[in-house]
């Protein structure tokens, strides 16, 4: 259903209250990163003729599940590309959608480096992320096909680390200890 105004005016007292976002802040693997954006805007989006942007189109955030195929045509040209869900149990329907591919795109949050997956809590969402393009990557029947890495959401992960950082802490040299001499924010251009 639609949010009425009054909601969103009492949505967005609780949201200015300081308690509620240190508490959010401190367990911020139980919130999504797109949260913020559309919380600090919640008044606006709940106004009666409320018009959405085109950021707030590209800040939405749907969750594949199954197997979800879109064809575009791209300069006079008809591609397909195949979405595939990527928690765990969703892994299983690749292999026979791997067949019917040229390319394969392979999505990674940088955001997630402080977060665990939701099947297993002890996992981190990036060392899986690593850990499953490791097995795409050397998986014998997909040898063949391109693949293409996209590191997405660096909005999120610059300024996750930049609050880290600031903390005198470092939640990435704790989930990638490669990057354990990582003491200030990395430029991004």
């Amino acid at each position: 259903g639609e949010l009425s105004e009054e909601m969103g005016r009492k949505i967005a007292k609780v949201w200015r209250d300081r308690k509620v976002r240190n508490a959010l802040k401190r367990n911020r693997q139980r919130i999504v990163e797109n949260a913020q954006f559309f919380l600090n805007k919640i008044e606006a989006i709940t106004a009666q003729g409320y018009q959405c942007t085109d950021e707030d189109l590209f800040r939405v955030r749907m969750r594949t599940s199954g197997v979800v195929e879109k064809t575009l045509k791209v300069c006079g040209k008809q591609m397909t590309f195949i979405d595939v869900g990527g928690q765990w149990h969703e892994r299983a329907s690749w292999a026979a959608e791997a067949k019917r591919c040229t390319h394969i795109l392979f999505l990674t949050s940088l955001a997630d480096y402080d977060v665990s997956m939701e099947e297993d809590r002890s996992m981190n969402r990036l060392t899986d992320s690593l850990k499953l393009f490791n097995a795409i990557a050397n998986d014998k029947t997909l040898k063949s096909l391109p693949i293409i890495t996209f590191f997405n959401k660096i909005d999120v992960f610059m300024s996750k680390l930049a609050d880290d950082l600031s903390k005198s802490g470092n939640k990435l040299a704790e989930s990638q200890p490669e990057y354990r001499n990582c003491e200030s924010q990395p430029e991004y251009r």
